[in-house]
């Protein structure tokens, strides 16, 4: 949503020439409100509360500017009144729930662009070479933008049944199990010399030999490190709620634990790792149902744009251009989840009040 608000800076001119808010001289004086008695004065608004501005009530007021324009003599009594209903028609333009802060900033934008695209058009501005490509350029990214929001409210509209469809075709991906995990690093993060790879493969099978047979893993990742003389603290165990899709590839077999089960020793690059499976369930339909709309939401936004565009693609003269740069990495659907590994070494503590 807040793409478009983005610029405001560019699009607001367009809106403001098509549709420019009402102006109107200031309201006739109403007789003075009788005031309170003074044994009993009125209660002040409780500090939650906000007064309800009426439609009609100015909420812009720009001293020195009547009539959309900057009079040639300055006047005292020259004004613009933009109420909050003709405010409000500009904030739903760009969007009905724009928080209060930026309502705020946009009104401060608009009042300025309403005086200084009125100088501008003063001095001719508007008729300049440069000025026309750029309110050309301006009025479509305008409309590309408008374009995308009303594509994507259709996009929203998940049906149920498409929701559902998805999760019973996805089922492995929501699942999320509770972990435990022991960490065993090819370098010591205090410093000490790394042992071979024969002693940490015999520490590393000793070790998952003691889990098979129940032992607590908070202790067995103490006794590892201790065992190989590490004198850093050790990791901690716990390695939360996991999703299949969080944890590399090579880790995602750990979901064919049943609850109680040891995985095998995994060799990975940072250290050897061995898991302990908690607790497994599948998301209902009803909780994975939020994440299952977003992700059908981009694909059928996707589809709406290709089916638009058809085979409209843009080929660029790399001779003037050059040659593009490499493309950015998609973001893994997982990524921002919790990691699947603890780093071999931690990071730096933060200094006190960071």
């Amino acid at each position: 949503m807040y793409r478009l608000f983005a610029v405001v800076l560019l699009s607001t001119l367009v809106f403001s020439q098509a549709a420019p808010p009402a102006k109107s001289t200031p309201p006739a004086k109403s007789a003075p409100a009788a005031k309170p008695p003074a044994a009993k004065p009125a209660p002040p608004p409780k500090p939650a509360e906000k007064a309800e501005v009426a439609p009609a009530a100015a909420v812009i007021t720009i001293a020195g500017f009547c009539d959309g324009k900057v009079p040639a003599t300055p006047s005292a009594e020259c004004k613009t009144v933009i109420t909050r209903a003709d405010f409000e028609k500009l904030v739903d333009a760009f969007d009905p729930q724009m928080a209060m802060a930026r309502r705020r900033q946009l009104a401060d934008a608009y009042a300025r662009m309403l005086v200084m695209s009125d100088i501008a058009e003063q001095r001719g501005i508007q008729n300049t070479l440069d000025a026309q490509q750029i309110l050309h350029f301006t009025h479509m990214q305008a409309l590309m933008q408008l374009l995308g929001r009303e594509i994507q409210k259709e996009a929203a509209n998940v049906p149920p049944a498409e929701a559902e469809k998805y999760y019973n075709e996805h089922a492995s991906q929501y699942e999320q199990a509770t972990l435990q995990r022991i960490f065993i690093p090819k370098t010591p993060p205090g410093g000490e010399k790394p042992a071979d790879e024969k002693t940490l493969d015999a520490e590393s099978q000793k070790i998952h030999a003691a889990a098979v047979a129940g032992g607590d893993f908070e202790k067995l990742q103490k006794q590892a490190y201790d065992d190989l003389g590490i004198k850093a603290s050790p990791p901690p165990t716990g390695a939360g709620t996991q999703r299949r899709e969080s944890l590399p590839p090579s880790e995602a077999k750990i979901f064919d634990l049943q609850p109680g089960q040891i995985s095998e020793v995994l060799n990975e690059p940072g250290g050897l790792y061995i898991f302990k499976m908690e607790s497994k369930k599948k998301l209902s339909l009803a909780d994975a149902t939020p994440e299952i709309n977003r992700v059908l939401e981009q694909q059928r936004m996707k589809e709406a744009v290709d089916k638009l565009t058809g085979g409209i693609k843009p080929e660029l003269n790399q001779e003037y251009f050059g040659e593009a740069p490499p493309a950015m990495p998609a973001m893994h659907p997982g990524a921002g989840g919790p990691p699947s590994r603890p780093p071999a070494t931690p990071p730096p503590a933060k200094p006190p009040g960071q």
